[in-house]
């Protein structure tokens, strides 16, 4: 997308998907893979330099709240099945569609692209191990910077799965919508592993590195989940010297204590092991709207399912939570462990700074 005819490395290209606003499922860019036939592969791909607008405009409202349209379900950069040899690719007719070991996309390149007017920003959708292998997404604009913004992307920025080893680096991101999200963690701006829940194929050793969030933001009036950094899925991830801030939603109608409606800038979601969460800082302010019920912000949050969540090593990092407001009962923390587990997971939590501000509790 650059031109080699103006100085410097520019997003000179611009590719827009002008489908009607309420068309679900579409994409700007897609990599179709098979399990068969030559729509097996799609290897040393590079995606670079590109302004993608999606067809998912002016979405950021209260009258889009359902996952289920297109608010919820389109994509700027898609990668998945549904490859055909001969003909175009099938329609993509749902959120799950994962694509086997036998497809690969491998040493997929996605760098200085910007991203706006979609769901899903860049979503990539392996049922293996090894379907992305050597990927590198790096130094991307997704969402708008602009708070409250018509057009934005609206549920998950950058999510991987189906990759060992990926490299998800220097990205900024900006997420805000009304959806009531119903997953573990909610809308979010990074994530490896989620959509479904089978830990079966779904990669390890992601390295989330000096990303910065800026904003994860859902203005619903009920408590849906907001996430900076999710770790849903897979073993021995690397959230590494990212800058979160940001994180916030409402408590208007809803509960939200619990691994699915809290706000989180950080948060492991399943039982992995081996996650390395190093020189990360994350800053989360601003006062919660409503009362109706206890709530949960954490600057991290250790959501484990099991005890066998072991080896986690979580140091120097700056832990700071000064949300205000919600239910008397609510609680905006620095660190939250839940209490069932105890101590008994072999966590290392060492060398962190905590900060938690204005509201008493």
């Amino acid at each position: 997308g650059n031109n080699p005819l103006t100085p410097g490395i520019n997003r000179n290209l611009t590719i827009e998907n002008l489908e009607p606003t309420d068309t679900r499922y579409s994409s700007v860019l897609r990599i179709a893979l098979n399990t068969s036939g030559h729509a097996l592969t799609a290897t040393n791909n590079t995606l670079k330099n590109l302004i993608l607008s999606g067809n998912a405009r002016g979405l950021n409202n209260a009258s889009t709240t359902f996952p289920t349209s297109s608010g919820g379900d389109t994509y700027g950069i898609y990668a998945s099945g549904g490859g055909n040899e001969t003909t175009g690719p099938s329609n993509v007719a749902n959120t799950t569609t994962l694509i086997g070991g036998s497809g690969s996309a491998q040493n997929l390149l996605i760098e200085n692209n910007e991203i706006m007017s979609v769901a899903r920003g860049i979503s990539l959708q392996g049922n293996a191990d090894n379907v992305f292998s050597n990927l590198i997404i790096r130094n991307n604009r997704v969402g708008n910077s602009t708070t409250g913004h018509i057009d934005q992307v609206y549920a998950v920025g950058i999510s991987v799965r189906g990759a060992t080893g990926a490299v998800v680096e220097g990205n900024d991101l900006w997420i805000e919508s009304y959806l009531a999200f119903t997953s573990p963690g909610g809308i979010r701006a990074l994530d490896h592993g989620f959509l479904v829940s089978s830990d079966t194929g779904v990669g390890s050793g992601t390295r989330f590195e000096r990303n910065r969030i800026f904003r994860v933001k859902n203005n619903n009036s009920g408590t849906y989940g907001v996430t900076g950094i999710a770790l849903s899925r897979g073993n021995g991830h690397r959230v590494i010297n990212n800058f979160v801030m940001g994180i916030l939603n409402n408590n208007v109608s809803r509960n939200g204590f619990n691994p699915t409606d809290s706000a989180a800038g950080i948060r492991t979601v399943s039982s992995g092991i081996n996650h390395k969460i190093f020189h990360n800082s994350v800053h989360m302010t601003g006062e919660m709207q409503g009362s109706f019920g206890a709530t949960l912000t954490a600057a991290l949050a250790l959501w484990v399912t099991t005890a066998n969540s072991e080896r986690l090593e979580v140091r120097n990092n700056i832990l700071s939570n000064q949300i205000s407001g919600g239910h008397p009962d609510s609680k905006h923390v620095a660190i939250y462990l839940p209490p069932s587990l105890g101590w008994g997971y072999n966590a290392i939590i060492d060398n962190n700074a905590y900060f938690q501000g204005n509201a008493s509790n």
